[in-house]
């Protein structure tokens, strides 16, 4: 069983991913589209973007993840039988799965962002998330509770739980520094902070927002492919895709539980566009692992051009 797994948001600079993006024929297409909801010179803009140009940066990955796992299945005469996406992947995964057309996830994309920098605008409180490593999940839950429990105001939670020991904590951006110093201080290592509170029961109200006004059931239809939440449920109607989508910021990210469905259903092949590491290990899911990246395809494309 073939499964095409989308991964979450990784900003991604490598020249050769640009290359691809400029050669693609698929990949121009779909960058051409995305031009027409967020203006013209998308790549350019994205080689000066910022990490909160979220909408240039999602774009981008948006194009990027598809026209790899796109180009991969058509070099190599592959069907995949079920999608899945984890975070910001699982909307590749849905237009994958042929529940929404590129073009109007653009428009939901973009309706999403600007819901959310919105809801954070107006918080109560500067929130943040910090992405890490080298602290296992039960001293992390230890550090939590000590800095919570000495009656700082403020919250603290687990959003991330991925493999090799990557994991993400968020709260009150005053709280979540603590954390990191602790984490660093204890020999973990720190990936980066981001201004926004990712994946976590706290961000529920912010899901209710973005079922009203981004993720439109009318925009979905039943996926063409089977497609799998990000949490291990599969997802039958575009009903569903639309509701998962927006519920996705109020659970946590715990990617044991996607692998132990596709484990149950059968993967056996798990194809992976992007560039990045974290899957490039024997932990997480099961069975064999493609990790599709730019630079390879390049090189392949070259090859068979050249007849070798």
């Amino acid at each position: 069983m073939l499964t095409v797994l989308f991964p979450g948001l990784v900003p991604n600079k490598h020249k050769s991913t640009y290359t691809w993006l400029e050669t693609d024929p698929y990949a121009r297409d779909l960058i051409r589209q995305a031009e027409e909801h967020l203006g013209p010179d998308l790549l350019e803009r994205h080689t000066k973007a910022e990490i909160y140009d979220w909408n240039v940066y999602q774009a981008v990955y948006l194009v990027e993840s598809l026209s790899l796992a796109e180009a991969w299945c058509r070099r190599n005469g592959a069907d995949p039988d079920l999608v899945a996406g984890q975070s910001f992947g699982s909307l590749a995964a849905a237009v994958f799965s042929g529940s929404i057309a590129f073009r109007d996830m653009c428009r939901v994309m973009t309706a999403s962002t600007a819901a959310e920098i919105e809801y954070f605008k107006r918080a109560a409180e500067p929130l943040a998330c910090v992405f890490f490593s080298r602290c296992s999940p039960a001293r992390t839950r230890q550090i939590i509770d000590e800095i919570t429990d000495q009656s700082s105001p403020g919250w603290l939670d687990v959003s991330v739980v991925q493999e090799r020991g990557v994991m993400a904590v968020s709260g009150s951006r005053s709280l979540v520094d603590q954390f990191a110093s602790q984490v660093k201080k204890e020999g973990g290592l720190i990936f980066y902070t981001i201004d926004r509170a990712e994946h976590c029961p706290a961000l529920a109200p912010l899901a209710e927002i973005l079922k009203c006004e981004a993720y439109c059931t009318s925009d979905f239809s039943e996926p063409a492919k089977p497609l799998l939440s990000d949490n291990g449920v599969l997802l039958h109607t575009g009903e569903d895709v639309a509701r998962d989508l927006a519920e996705g910021w109020g659970r946590r990210l715990v990617n044991q539980e996607q692998y132990q469905t596709m484990t149950s259903l059968g993967t056996e092949h798990l194809v992976i566009p992007g560039h990045s590491s974290l899957f490039a290990s024997d932990q997480g899911a099961s069975g064999r692992k493609t990790l599709v990246k730019a630079r390879t395809m390049l090189e392949e494309g070259a090859h068979t051009r050249h007849g070798r």
